[in-house]
């Protein structure tokens, strides 16, 4: 599964990592950060305790000084205290 948004020469690509272990395979979120197609940051969402961890990914407007919209990257594990969040960066 992977999923790409684009604007103003950022580009987002969420996917998911597979890793295998006690014969099972789980999914780990994960995010590619692009600035004129350069690799400017790459995220490993949580891991979770099923097979696939969910994540959400958006390029918001947060600071209008700049020329390029922010990412927001959000993962949960399935804990009662394991939302893991990124906002940024700020180029």
């Amino acid at each position: 599964m992977e999923a790409r948004v684009a604007d103003r020469g950022v580009d987002e690509r969420l996917y998911y990592q597979d890793k295998s272990g006690n014969g099972e395979t789980q999914q780990t979120p994960r995010l590619d950060f692009r600035v004129r197609g350069a690799l400017a940051l790459s995220l490993k969402g949580e891991e979770a305790w099923r097979k696939r961890s969910p994540a959400l990914t958006q390029l918001v407007e947060m600071d209008p000084s700049n020329s390029y919209p922010e990412v927001v990257f959000s993962t949960y594990s399935g804990g009662a205290h394991c939302p893991a969040f990124y906002a940024g960066p700020d180029i």
